[in-house]
């Protein structure tokens, strides 16, 4: 899937090894049962802790979209879009170093240290 949902995929980066077929369809199957049955995207709402959505832009997933849709249930919800980028960023080789880059920079404006 990496491959088909890329933009410039890193091969070398994909473990094909990790590939669970069966997981993978039980997975979605028991999503789409949560969504038929409202679960999804309504128990969003209780998420009280910052989101951000990174999303590439040649994803064929509708990212910007996604976003909308969520944010009635996380207002909060932020939302960047990486150019030249499909469905996994970190395996991009022209999206990999601004994905960090931003997601580093993102926990490090929110991360507060545990006081004991």
């Amino acid at each position: 899937m990496a491959r088909l949902y890329g933009y410039d995929i890193d091969e070398a980066a994909i473990d094909l090894a990790d590939v669970d077929a069966v997981a993978h369809e039980e997975t979605w199957a028991d999503m789409i049962r949560l969504q038929n049955e409202g679960v999804y995207p309504a128990a969003f709402a209780a998420i009280a802790c910052p989101v951000l959505m990174l999303h590439g832009e040649a994803d064929p997933h509708p990212g910007r979209c996604t976003s909308e849709d969520l944010r009635p249930y996380i207002p909060h919800l932020e939302y960047r879009e990486l150019a030249k980028c499909g469905h996994s960023p970190w395996l991009e080789r022209q999206a990999r170093e601004e994905f960090f880059e931003i997601l580093r920079a993102w926990i490090a404006a929110r991360w507060q240290p545990v006081v004991r």
